[in-house]
């Protein structure tokens, strides 16, 4: 596996528009729009109905054009994709509203650049380690398929402002990776890469993995469990999403694939009641997974057996 980590100026123009907007990742870390707000001059009544025309267009083009700024950013390539997305109007509002909210992110963005080309350059660093890397293709039995240990993954860099409890990564699709980790502390992008990084790789991995026909079917034939079925309600997944979002987070961060390799967790201050679960997963998995890992086991039925009864424990 290789990584390609990036950043430019009309992405991350992009990215602090979703926060300032409200939409984006501000829906998620709800201090990240007002602290975002407060490093800015006061908006112009103009600059604020332009952010609402934004946020209509957002909402109705996500995810697509999210991926168009991050990924497909090219210069002319990028108008090209617009221009194919967005209605001539929706295209004309898009490129005036960058144009008159640009003037407000150059001082964020002369600051953040700064941060990013040094998260970069240690990411690029740690990612050399290759360790790790065929155990985590064994685990989802992959170790063998060339073209999935050549994998490329494309991973833009993009603002956040709370340190540590602010970070985020999310998979696009296509092997495109999104880390938010402009304000993260250097001392914890150990965690951003082994944690996060290879946490949505690991999703990516598994829905690649022959393993994941099986899942799907030991998922449909799972029978009704009252303990299961009150979690998926209370945090609103569907019973696949859930049990494989436990089984990621039961390798890395919260597991022992992550220890392993890469230490302890670094602390939070701001924990959300669902990693509580995912912390409880990863302790009842860690000597089950130590032991795939020795005897270089793929994770299989028993491992999924052994997740759902950790989640309703």
């Amino acid at each position: 596996m290789n990584y390609k980590f990036f950043f430019n100026h009309t992405a991350l123009l992009f990215s602090f528009l979703t926060d300032i907007s409200g939409q984006g990742s501000s829906l998620y870390f709800h201090n990240r729009k007002n602290n975002f707000l407060k490093k800015i001059d006061i908006l112009t009544n103009q600059q604020k109905n332009l952010l609402k025309i934004f946020s209509k267009i957002y909402i109705k083009y996500y995810p697509d054009l999210s991926y168009i700024f991050y990924f497909e950013n090219s210069g002319e390539n990028l108008q090209k994709e617009l221009k194919k997305l967005l209605t001539a109007q929706e295209f004309q509002q898009i490129n005036q509203i960058l144009a008159n909210l640009k003037p407000v992110f150059e001082e964020i963005y002369k600051k953040e650049r700064l941060k990013l080309v040094e998260r970069k350059k240690k990411l690029e660093y740690i990612s050399k380690e290759k360790k790790y890397k065929k155990i985590l293709l064994n685990l989802f039995n992959l170790e063998n398929k060339e073209n999935i240990k050549e994998n490329s993954y494309k991973v833009f860099l993009s603002l956040n402002n709370k340190s540590l409890d602010d970070c985020a990564g999310w998979y696009w699709g296509d092997n495109n990776i999104s880390l938010e980790i402009s304000d993260c502390p250097i001392k914890n992008l150990k965690y951003i890469f082994g944690g996060i990084l290879l946490h949505e790789i690991s999703h990516d991995l598994f829905k690649k993995s022959p393993i994941y026909t099986d899942f799907k079917k030991f998922c449909d034939n799972l029978k009704s469990n009252k303990s299961l079925n009150k979690i998926i309600t209370k945090y609103e997944l569907t019973k696949i999403d859930l049990i494989e979002e436990m089984i990621i987070t039961s390798i890395t961060p919260e597991g022992y694939f992550y220890r392993k390799y890469f230490g302890k967790l670094p602390t939070k201050t701001d924990v959300i009641e669902f990693e509580h679960l995912r912390k409880k997963v990863g302790m009842a998995l860690a000597p089950t997974l130590q032991n795939y890992i020795k005897n270089n086991k793929t994770i299989d039925k028993n491992y999924f057996e052994i997740v759902v009864s950790a989640i309703t424990s």
